[in-house]
């Protein structure tokens, strides 16, 4: 029954990240104790299975996790293009990518579910696009459509007025303020093998 109600919050949860199953650790310790005390031989052949994927999969989780991630390549690659005084935004999620950049946010929200509960509209990040402190740089790392967020298009319209799109970096499209002119630093296939150059 613990172990249906920690699955029940995993799924329940709205949102899923791989940390979430930290959860599920104690029921799983618990029933691995309790299968490797049977007499049963196909228990512990099944536990013997189960420290072997771990023993095998540990390594290759542990190398993939030390690789610099997409939102440090793209934040890295807006820090080698931005002048002093720039500033960014990244919809809806991802502020890992702004921090990377160096680079000051613009709009206060970094996050999807302050966003989405506190920005539901889209009145704030609006108005900070269309304004005089509009960010310099704008990072499309989720659809505008997600969460339901820009049903009417105007955020998409504010976009596609006051920016110009200079690059996809790993695949996300990066925008830069009109009338804004900058030195792109190159984009390397080897540093982030899905992008293109502007």
């Amino acid at each position: 029954m613990t172990a249906a109600v920690e699955l029940a919050g995993v799924v329940a949860g709205g949102s899923y990240w791989a940390h979430y199953l930290i959860g599920m650790l104690p029921m799983t310790v618990l029933a691995a104790g309790v299968v490797a005390g049977s007499p049963e031989r196909w228990t512990r052949r099944l536990v013997l299975v189960a420290v072997l994927v771990t023993v095998v999969t540990t390594p290759v989780a542990a190398v993939a996790a030390h690789r610099e991630p997409e939102d440090a390549r793209i934040g890295g690659w807006i820090a080698a293009s931005a002048r002093p005084g720039d500033t960014i935004t990244v919809l809806y999620t991802h502020p890992n990518t702004a921090q990377s950049s160096g680079l000051e946010p613009a709009y206060p929200y970094a996050w999807s579910l302050p966003l989405r509960t506190l920005d539901p509209r889209l009145e704030l990040l609006r108005s900070t696009l269309e304004g005089p402190r509009a960010p310099t740089w704008v990072v499309e790392w989720d659809s505008l459509q997600s969460w339901g967020l820009d049903r009417d298009h105007r955020l998409e319209a504010v976009l596609d007025f006051r920016y110009r799109h200079v690059a996809d970096v790993c695949g996300r499209p990066v925008l830069l303020l009109r009338g804004v002119h900058r030195a792109l630093a190159p984009l390397t296939p080897s540093a982030c093998p899905s992008s293109k150059g502007p």
